[in-house]
């Protein structure tokens, strides 16, 4: 879990920067430790058997990782690669999608989110 942290902790840390800086720390990251830590992370899933981090069940770990692959292949961050996570690390794409059709996580988004899945928070923040 701290692999997620540490590679969303570089990520947010580029959310308010100005445009051109934004794109070069966002490519420097795509050349770099966004693919590193994709790769060690399908990694760490294969040496546990491939479905979930922690064996044959779902735990927070996973659902750490479910929300770096969805921020990564939303399109949302400018000047990273939609593709990325699936060009380095298919297996997190294949976990990712198998934790979202989890019973539970279905249950909890459609309690917390509006219109399902995909839509944003429905809190004011």
């Amino acid at each position: 879990m701290g692999a997620v942290e540490d590679i969303t902790s570089q990520i947010a840390a580029t959310v308010l920067l100005p445009e051109n800086e934004k794109k070069t720390r966002r490519k420097a990251l795509v050349d770099g430790p966004i693919p590193f830590y994709l790769t060690r992370l399908g990694q760490r899933l294969e040496a546990h058997g491939g479905r979930y981090f922690a064996g044959d069940r779902l735990s927070v770990a996973d659902l750490k990782v479910l929300m770096l692959i969805r921020q990564l292949t939303s399109g949302v961050l400018d000047h990273v690669p939609m593709d990325l996570t699936e060009r380095m690390a298919p297996a997190l794409v294949e976990h990712s999608e198998r934790v979202m059709n989890d019973a539970r996580v279905k249950a909890y988004y459609a309690e917390h989110w509006i219109a399902g899945l995909t839509a944003v928070p429905s809190r004011s923040w």
